[in-house]
């Protein structure tokens, strides 16, 4: 089997806590180089991976080491990267948004078309979740008629202040371009308009700046009119704390319910309701549940400067993934869930540094 030779641009979260390791596993695939404005940050990622290490882009993409780029760089360079990758000859698959603006994207789009021989994709990954398959499945079969009304309301995008100002370009039109929508709303927008079709017009009431010291928006609530005459609305916001993520498709003949889970999808109709429709595929085994820690507050401490130090002084990208806390006289009560460093190194930085506060925290396995 020849494999395919594969640069990576951009050894953040997505570039170096996930593609680079991804590719180091693939058997069709060889991780050739990687790449990073950052000197140390390249490499360190060259020397553990054994590969050349670049900080400039384009260096990496004239060394003749690869046939294919990974772009995981901020949104703006986007563009820049992929045209240009384009007319040296390499595939090109980049991390989402595409880019900030439509006009970015037509020149992406226009770069692709004067190198056809070219692959061009962007990581849209969840729509090879089987849920979501299932479900366009259903529609694209016509197996409970039209759609009549589409709601989805994703509010489990929760980020914190301290999130937004552990970096000076979040949430900011100059650095990131927008906010929940074009940070992390991207996969359920493209999945909706997959699985049921391109609106043919759109509403929307944003918020900027609602709950959290940023520029962008914040909160958003759509209003959808299909072609066919159906309806929707989508709403979201990285403000609640609980969130709810619930996607209904009312057809003719019942609803499909999507609860926020992977493997559910149920079908209510007026003689089976809440008939559960699909679940793991037999041969598909099941996600393993991703290391974490759990950073306990009982108003000993407050909330920002805990994580501003992680980020700042220590300097590791810190990961949430969940959040349940609330302030009282300047006092932080809850819990959070952050990503475990992979790093033995690191993670033991993390907890002494907690445990140093006084903080109760606990390695865990979260779904």
């Amino acid at each position: 089997m020849r494999k395919v030779n594969v640069g990576v641009v951009g050894l953040g979260n997505m570039g170096g806590c996930g593609h680079i390791i991804w590719l180091s596993e693939l058997e069709n695939m060889n991780l050739a180089a990687c790449c990073d404005r950052i000197p140390e940050k390249a490499k360190s990622f060259g020397e553990k991976y054994n590969i050349p290490y670049f900080t400039d882009a384009e260096e990496m993409m004239k060394s003749g080491l690869i046939e294919a780029i990974v772009i995981a760089v901020p949104h703006y360079d986007h563009t820049t990267i992929a045209i240009r990758a384009f007319e040296l000859g390499l595939h090109v698959l980049t991390e989402k948004p595409v880019a900030v603006h439509k006009n970015d994207v037509l020149r992406m789009i226009k770069a692709h078309e004067a190198h056809p021989d070219k692959l061009f994709a962007a990581m849209f990954q969840m729509r090879l979740t089987p849920v979501y398959q299932k479900m366009r499945e259903l529609i694209r079969r016509n197996e409970f008629g039209k759609i009549l009304r589409v709601n989805w309301i994703v509010t489990t995008w929760f980020r914190s202040q301290h999130y937004y100002d552990s970096g000076d370009w979040r949430a900011t039109w100059k650095g990131e371009g927008g906010g929940v929508l074009l940070n992390q709303c991207p996969h359920n927008l493209d999945l909706l308009q997959w699985i049921c079709g391109m609106p043919s017009k759109v509403y929307s009431k944003m918020a900027f700046g609602k709950w959290h010291d940023i520029e962008v928006e914040d909160d958003v609530t759509t209003v959808l009119e299909f072609a066919n005459g159906a309806t929707g609305t989508f709403i979201t916001t990285t403000g609640d704390c609980p969130g709810t993520n619930r996607f209904e498709i009312t057809l003719d003949g019942g609803k499909l319910v999507e609860q926020g889970s992977v493997d559910d999808v149920f079908m209510h109709t007026k003689s089976a309701a809440g008939r559960r429709l699909f679940g793991i595929l037999p041969d598909q085994e099941e996600i393993p549940p991703q290391p974490a820690i759990r950073i306990v507050f009982d108003g000993e401490s407050a909330e920002q400067p805990i994580i501003s130090k992680l980020v700042k002084e220590i300097g590791l990208d810190v990961n949430i993934l969940s959040a349940d806390i609330r302030q009282l006289n300047q006092k932080a009560y809850g819990q959070m869930m952050i990503a475990r460093p992979d790093d033995p190194f690191e993670l033991q930085q993390v907890m002494e540094y907690l445990r140093g506060l006084g903080m109760t925290v606990e390695e865990v396995h979260v779904p």
